[in-house]
């Protein structure tokens, strides 16, 4: 659908030139421009969508898998939570013990976001973050109807092999991606931007 609606704006409306996108989403949008051999620039209010799109649309060469490998050994195997709570506002969800998010739960994204915040290179931190960011409301009280609608579910029982195994789909699910994207010729990712609401 996105793909035939770009289509359809690039050869009914303009062809050619510098693209704006008010909300980038996921990134979808985006992307299907630069694909499409558009310059993109895309601005979104959220901060995940934003992680999102730039996870989805930047080229990262990933060939070496030992690379992805190790940094999930790092991740799944970080033993303490080192990630400063206080950076957090004291209304968050992850820190703050709730309904939504049981203890075990919120200990095991602590400690991943922790293993992820020590990874050295920035793109596999970006991977980490925006694949635990993707699989962690399947662990929560959460029940996630769209982006920005959740309503509470009675929590089930915390697997944690459950929740090292959606996150290593997760990651390594990228890597084809990343791949398909590489073997683009002249692909120029769009350049996504937070901004304000």
């Amino acid at each position: 659908l996105v793909k035939d609606l770009i289509k359809f704006l690039a050869t009914d409306f303009n062809n050619s030139g510098d693209a704006v996108v008010n909300f980038s989403g996921s990134g979808t949008v985006p992307l299907e421009l630069s694909l499409a051999g558009r310059q993109c620039t895309a601005v979104d209010a959220n901060p995940m969508a934003v992680l999102m799109g730039r996870v989805k649309t930047l080229y990262k060469d990933f060939s070496d898998k030992a690379l992805i490998d190790s940094a999930f050994q790092q991740v799944v195997n970080q033993s303490a939570i080192t990630v400063d709570k206080d950076l957090f506002a004291t209304s968050n969800l992850i820190t703050n013990p709730n309904k939504w998010i049981l203890p075990e739960v919120q200990n095991e994204i602590l400690r991943a976001l922790s293993g992820i915040n020590h990874l050295e290179n920035s793109l596999v931190r970006q991977l980490f973050s925006l694949a635990l960011a993707v699989i962690s409301t399947e662990f929560c009280s959460i029940d996630k109807r769209c982006t920005n609608h959740y309503v509470y579910k009675q929590p089930g029982i915390f697997v944690r092999e459950k929740f090292v195994d959606a996150l290593k789909s997760e990651v390594y699910g990228w890597l084809p991606k990343f791949e398909e994207l590489r073997a683009v010729d002249g692909y120029v990712a769009p350049e996504i931007y937070l901004g304000d609401a």
